[in-house]
């Protein structure tokens, strides 16, 4: 199976690819082999690439080196500075790498660093005070470290107010009581938003307090409008001096932000995208000094965003591609009769596939990429029906809508059990709560919250990967399956049929749960929208009632259990081939490779039939030989 990776931009990666030409452009990534998780870029010419939970590689012009964590700890994530490497991980430990440490972007004393490495370092000023951190920000000159009791550390050179004005490799206190924070590798801005009251340790203790909760807050250089704001005076505009309020925008709006150089974004939960900063690299087309909504994607819903030093690069929902910069090589693309001040799509051949690959994105100082991941199509499915408000039928607190189906299959609960315990939890709280119910997926920045949340309902924690056997068992409880597809059973004589008995057991009711098929089906997503209260629904596919049967339970626990010396199997796979496009089955559908595979098992099987066979008439013709030879020794 081919997971292609894309590589946009400079030249200072030109050993990645054999088919590297000119540039700007879209280039194969084929030194690459794995599927990956995630992708980390330094400023000068390395890669780290997070392949699964317990590897990671390095790729440089030396070749593609693959790695594990020295405790064998699980990976949760990985980010670049400009020569620096940071790896969290599951359980909260930071470990760090890199090459050059002159503003000793390497927490730990600089009388520890001395030879620096690619060798990962367990960053021991957190581990031995049993700090555990949830969220980690690299920039250019240091880094921004947040704990999961929500105390946030610095270390490295001062570039913003959340600093010393000196170099400094030890992890600082700067705040405490914060929520999320936000940034960009190779900006000198930084935002984040607050809980209830916190505190700036910056300068004097207790400096700033404010009451609030889930403000955002922004700092650093702010000479274009990159933070959200106007700076009045000139002098202010380097001086990393101030933390001021971003209006308008609060924590429960926010899914991420990336700061650049000279322009920042803002993504909302609803896959709005806004921008402020630079007319020639902010993607409005004009000089602005606040968040702006993106005209030219203002009808796009976005899901990720990503950026380098002044270019920016994005992926829809539809799993569209567009970027734009400064110039060459800021911009992927090298093409001058487009204006790259705005939003342009950029076509990446074989970008995705129905087998089940997830587009990921990163960006580097002057180049990005683009990597496809491998996911489990049915949670896959899920994680859309997460995302997506449609065919909702609860709304949850802080007008959070979700399934009352799965939300009591998850939790064992009934939903108004459910709706008292959230109650009492934030509305991110029960994002991320939902996060698990629709994925399995528990971000370790939640655990704390998702464990007591799980001690509510009397669910095991660490909770095991349950939503297949979750389904399965769905699956076998017809008495909660609400909606019926009625499909005609295979008869010639059916037409001519005159009892009207005879005539209705020609027809047979499959029972299935309508959430599944809005999960699994585009085709039921629409007709569900527009008809939430339809019970029942005719099949005029065509299809045999065998074949239903085994789509309905594909849908429900992606497998395909036809035997293959079954009497019907050409005709059943023929019409399970032609559902994928018929029933419109997400592109995530895992069903073209069962019944790839299955076609392969059905031609083992044929080729050991056909030896069997062989060997069959071998002693069929041996046995003739013997009984001629003894006829012949008869006759003489």
């Amino acid at each position: 199976m081919f997971f292609p990776h894309y590589y946009l931009g400079d030249k200072m990666f030109k050993f990645l690819s054999p088919e590297y030409q000119t540039l700007p452009m879209v280039t194969p990534l084929t030194s690459c082999p794995d599927i990956l998780t995630g992708i980390a870029i330094s400023q000068v010419g390395h890669i780290l690439v997070h392949i699964n939970t317990k590897e990671f590689a390095l790729i440089n012009q030396n070749g593609y080196h693959k790695k594990k964590l020295p405790e064998d700890e699980e990976i949760e994530k990985i980010t670049s500075g400009n020569f620096t490497y940071l790896i969290r991980t599951k359980s909260g430990n930071i470990y760090s790498m890199g090459i050059n440490n002159t503003h000793e972007q390497l927490p730990f004393p600089s009388s520890v660093i001395k030879n620096c490495s690619f060798t990962p370092k367990l960053v021991s000023f957190f581990s031995e005070k049993n700090i555990k951190i949830k969220s980690v920000i690299q920039q250019t000159q240091g880094n921004y470290f947040l704990t999961t009791t929500g105390l946030l550390y610095r270390n490295g050179a001062y570039t913003n107010s959340l600093g010393r004005n000196s170099k400094c490799g030890l992890p600082f206190l700067v705040y405490k009581d914060i929520n999320r924070i936000f940034g960009g590798a190779f900006s000198k801005g930084f935002f984040f938003t607050i809980t209830k009251n916190y505190s700036d340790y910056s300068k004097t203790n207790d400096l700033l307090k404010l009451d609030g909760n889930g403000e955002l807050f922004g700092c650093g250089w702010n000479d274009l409008g990159q933070l959200g704001y106007k700076t009045l005076l000139k002098e202010d505009y380097f001086k990393d001096s101030k933390t001021r309020r971003i209006n308008n925008f609060f924590d429960d709006q926010i899914q991420d932000i990336v700061s650049h150089e000279d322009h920042t974004l803002l993504l909302s939960y609803e896959g709005k995208l806004y921008s402020t900063g630079s007319k020639e690299v902010n993607g409005l087309g004009f000089q602005s000094y606040a968040f702006k909504l993106i005209p030219k994607l203002k009808n796009k819903v976005i899901i990720q965003i990503s950026g380098g030093y002044r270019h920016s690069l994005v992926l829809t929902s539809t799993y569209q591609i567009y970027a734009w910069g400064f110039k060459p090589p800021y911009r992927p693309i090298n093409d001058q009769n487009i204006d790259w001040s705005i939003p342009t799509q950029i076509i990446v051949p074989n970008l995705h596939s129905n087998l089940g690959n997830q587009i990921g994105i990163s960006s580097s100082y002057f180049s990005s990429f683009i990597f496809q991941i491998y996911s489990h199509p049915l949670l896959q499915d899920f994680k859309q029906l997460y995302q997506s408000q449609d065919n909702c039928n609860v709304t949850l607190p802080h007008k959070i809508k979700s399934h009352q189906l799965l939300l009591e299959l998850r939790t064992g609960s009934k939903i108004e059990k459910i709706l008292q315990v959230l109650e009492k939890f934030s509305k991110n709280e029960i994002l991320a709560f939902l996060n698990w119910v629709y994925s399995d997926h528990v971000s370790s920045e939640f655990s704390e919250i998702i464990k007591t949340l799980f001690e509510h309902f009397k669910l095991e924690f660490p909770p095991k990967n349950t939503l297949e056997a979750d389904l399965l068992n769905l699956y076998n409880n017809n008495k909660s399956k609400k909606f019926t597809i009625i499909c005609r059973q295979d008869d010639e004589d059916s037409d001519d049929l005159e009892n009207e008995n005879d005539k209705k057991n020609k027809y047979f009711k499959i029972p299935v749960h309508k959430l599944i098929l809005i999960a699994r089906s585009e085709l039921f997503q629409g007709l569900f929208l527009y008809q939430p209260d339809l019970e029942q629904i005719q099949d005029y596919s065509g299809k045999s009632v065998e074949t239903l049967q085994y789509l309905i339970k594909y849908l429900y626990t992606e497998t395909l259990d036809i035997p293959v010396d079954h009497e019907n199997i050409h005709t059943i796979i023929d019409e399970l081939d032609d559902s994928v496009e018929y029933y419109q089955l997400n592109r995530f559908s895992k069903l073209p490779v069962l019944i790839a595979n299955l076609k392969k098992k059905m031609e083992e099987n044929e080729k050991k039939n056909d030896k069997f066979k062989e060997k069959e008439n071998d002693i069929e013709k041996e046995i003739e030989k013997e009984i001629q030879v003894e006829k012949e020794e008869k006759k003489k």
